[in-house]
This record gives C-alpha cells, sequence and structure tokens, in this order.
C-alpha cells in the first residue's frame, strides 16, 4: 500500500475522517514544538533553515522517483517542481545558504507563503489525498512536506529571526513571480498545467470561473498566488504591532501620571 500504483488501493479523500485526524494531529505537533522552541539562538535557526532545505530536496527527490517508478515522466504534471509549495525548496535553499538580499527573498516568502500555503494544503491536498490512501508515500509527504512549511515558517517569526513587513513584498513577488514565469512558459510549450495556471484541480469555486473565462481564472490564479499569502500575513502582524505600541503607549502615560 505505501508506494502503490493510483487507483490500487480506495483513496483517503478530502474532509474524510482520516483526513481530519492526520491535520488535527499535525497541528498540535506544530503547536507543542513552537511551544518548547522559542528564544533560539541565530546561528541556530540558521542552521534549522539550512537542514529544512536538506530535508526539502530529499522529500523532493524521493517523490520525483516514486512518479518515474510508478507512471514514469511523460506527464510534467506529476514531478517538474514548479508548483507554489516547491518554491518553499528553493526559498529555504536562499534562506539558508546565502547572505544579503537573496537570503531576504527566501525569508520573505518562508514567513509568508510558506505558511499560508503550508496551512491550505494540509486542509486542501488536492494532489494526494483524492488519490491515494493516507498511509501511503504520497499522502505522508504532502501532509508532513505542509505542515513542516507551517512550523518552519512560524518558527522564524515566534523567534524574532525575521517577521516579515509591508515592505518586504517585493522580495516575496520576485520569487514567486519568477517560479510563475517559468511554470507558465513550461505550460504552454509543453501542454503541462503547473502550478494550475490554465486550469484548476479538483477545487469546484475556480472550475466556475474557469468555465465563465478561462483568461480571468488564469489572471485571478496568478495573483492570488503572487500576492494575497503576503498581505495575509503581513497585514495581521502590522495590526499587532500597533496594538502593541499603543497599549504600551498607555502604560506609559499611566506610569507617568
Amino acid at each position: 500500500m505505501f508506494f502503490s500504483k493510483p487507483g490500487e488501493y480506495p483513496a483517503c479523500g478530502l474532509f474524510s475522517l482520516g483526513h481530519i485526524l492526520a491535520v488535527l494531529f499535525l497541528l498540535i505537533i506544530v503547536v507543542v514544538l513552537l511551544l518548547f522552541l522559542k528564544n533560539l539562538k541565530k546561528e541556530t535557526i540558521k542552521n534549522i533553515i539550512k537542514v529544512s532545505a536538506i530535508i526539502f530536496i530529499v522529500l523532493e527527490v524521493l517523490k520525483i522517483a516514486y512518479r518515474f517508478l510508478t507512471v514514469g515522466g511523460a506527464n510534467l504534471n506529476t514531478w517538474v517542481p514548479l508548483y507554489y509549495c516547491s518554491i518553499m525548496i528553493y526559498a529555504a535553499f536562499l534562506a539558508g545558504f546565502f547572505k544579503g538580499k537573496l537570503e531576504l527573498v527566501g525569508l520573505s516568502f518562508l514567513t509568508t507563503g510558506g505558511i499560508v500555503g503550508g496551512f491550505c494544503f494540509l486542509i486542501m491536498p488536492t494532489t494526494s489525498l483524492p488519490e491515494f490512501p493516507l498511509f501511503h508515500f504520497l499522502s505522508l509527504h504532502s501532509l508532513l512536506y505542509h505542515a513542516y512549511f507551517l512550523f518552519l515558517g512560524l518558527l522564524l517569526i515566534r523567534n524574532n529571526y525575521f517577521v516579515p513587513k509591508l515592505r518586504h513584498f517585493g522580495w516575496y513577488a520576485v520569487l514567486t513571480g519568477i517560479v510563475t514565469l517559468v511554470a507558465f512558459v513550461v505550460d504552454v510549450s509543453c501542454g503541462a498545467n503547473l502550478m494550475f495556471l490554465l486550469k484548476p484541480f479538483n477545487l469546484k469555486p475556480l472550475e466556475v470561473i474557469y468555465n465563465f473565462s478561462r483568461i480571468l481564472y488564469m489572471v485571478l490564479f496568478v495573483l492570488i498566488q503572487v500576492i494575497a499569502p503576503f498581505f495575509v500575513i503581513t497585514l495581521p502582524l502590522k495590526l499587532i504591532e500597533k496594538i502593541k505600541q499603543k497599549h504600551a503607549k498607555n502604560n506609559k502615560n499611566i506610569e507617568a501620571n
């Protein structure tokens, strides 16, 4: 079962009992780890990012190897690492092994797109659970992979290693934009659907938009991926920062009086 081919065993399915229990278990693990891993040294976190980058690469290579061994490499959609969550691989590598602007590019994605993408694909693992049982290599790969995205991004923010600001949007957009552009070129040239740019995948609301207008679907989906995740994280952080500043100012005024 663990390395079975598609269709050999009943699929787990989205929002099944197995899926819900697995997500709850992983979220609990993430919370527990974040509670214990606080006030870490910068050198320690830098090493965690480096190890994470290596882990991501190894997991991606294993997934590609599985796809080649079971269904071959003709279908680019099943193995080419040009999806939104694939950006985590490149972001972790940049943040872990580089400094300066390249490191900033990686960190800007890890703490925004990584968190949002990790959480969303935990809830909607559309490329694994609809096709495979829960205890299948690709199902567990997908769930653990995205749970780790969520954990790593929150770890960086919790330890104040890197807290994304609105001014970091350009760095985030550079990486997501480049990967999106490359994916689009491959899609058009090879008839693929990397990053789901040309048509939706098992997502009914997006299928409605796609059936209404394919161009509208593509534009909206690109904007959603390139813009939305960043602000989903940075705007609440900005609000929390303002509330803290106001609270500190009020306390200072009270003490002065």
